[in-house]
């Protein structure tokens, strides 16, 4: 049984300093593991700079676990939002945080590292899916290091990015530490407020929250109602929870307690039905009984197959109307 997760908006008191905090391992993805945090730490004394990928709540849980490998790592770092037009990364090492941004539905990643990838000492984009943008591919060289979370993702970039370093691994959210996060969900004891926090875009998340009806039983229904939903009919119980949790992926605290608000909001269900990678993902490390469909080009399928398939017997994907 599991422990239940702390309320999402309570206060955490600061846990003790530690250079090297206790984190658990991932119990089915030790290699990644093992191989992200050994590419991280080759990065110490660098200049890094990290750039979260903007998008919802499941951007948010990626976010917590990029962050706790940055401090297994040891790895020192300042954060850039994908909106900041007057950096100087001339000779840095930027990582790009992982996520679904660079297929042909989104274009501000894209946007990011055009204005900057030529100034770039080095380049990593973490776990991601990669359909389309084939010219910024071609044009990135042997600085660039481009992990594919399948290997969909992974033939793209061998197609159409042949100068690139090219991995395999999985995607980061896999790796959340949910038992670092619940004992520290403010990320104390060091709290760093960046230059910008986007205070009205957590208003506004409280305010979506508190205007969400959340549905009575057992089951939730979490389907896509953007640019990635597929045919299938929306239950009239739905809700597209990563939209009603988006507050941000930085600063750190934002995230964590996004990521919290998002779990918790899931852990009153025993069952999980949606086309949502991340809200199957969750309930994959939430132990929930998940029926998952693909999404409207195929990630979730692939990452089904890639990831979870053989390690979560109690994730089935499904097939999703309207998708081939």
């Amino acid at each position: 049984m599991q422990a239940p997760m702390p309320a999402g908006d309570m206060p955490h008191p600061a846990s003790p300093p530690t250079d090297r905090p206790t984190v658990r391992k991932s119990p089915h993805f030790p290699k990644f593991r093992e191989n992200l945090d050994r590419m991280l730490r080759g990065l110490r004394g660098r200049e890094v700079v990290f750039c979260p990928n903007h998008g919802n709540g499941g951007d948010s849980l990626i976010a917590v676990a990029t962050y706790q490998a940055f401090r297994r790592a040891g790895l020192k770092y300042r954060v850039v939002r994908f909106d900041d037009h007057d950096e100087d990364l001339r000779g840095k090492t930027l990582i790009y945080a992982g996520g679904g941004n660079f297929v042909k539905q989104y274009a501000h990643g894209e946007r990011f590292l055009r204005r900057y990838y030529k100034e770039l000492d080095q380049l990593i984009i973490l776990p991601h899916t990669f359909q389309g943008k084939e010219a910024l591919l071609a044009d990135l060289g042997d600085n660039a290091t481009l992990i594919a979370r399948e290997r969909g993702s992974l033939a793209h970039l061998a197609e159409h990015a042949p100068r690139a370093n090219r991995k395999l691994m999985h995607d980061l959210a896999f790796l959340l530490d949910l038992d670092e996060l619940r004992r520290n969900p403010w990320g104390l004891p060091r709290l760093e407020i960046p230059r910008r926090v986007d205070f009205e875009r957590m208003k506004k998340d409280r305010e979506a929250r508190a205007a969400t009806t959340f549905p009575e039983g057992d089951v939730i229904r979490v389907f896509r109602t953007d640019g990635e939903k597929t045919a299938r009919p929306i239950p009239p119980d739905n809700v597209d929870l990563p939209h009603v949790f988006r507050a941000g992926v930085t600063p750190e605290f934002l995230a964590r307690r996004v990521a919290l608000n998002f779990l918790n909001a899931l852990d009153r269900y025993r069952v999980i039905e949606t086309n949502r990678l991340h809200v199957g993902l969750a309930g994959a490390l939430l132990g929930k009984k998940v029926r998952l469909e693909d999404n409207s080009y195929g990630k979730v399928a692939w990452v089904h197959a890639h990831s979870m398939a053989g390690r979560f017997p109690h994730v089935k994907l499904r097939p999703a109307p309207g998708v081939i």
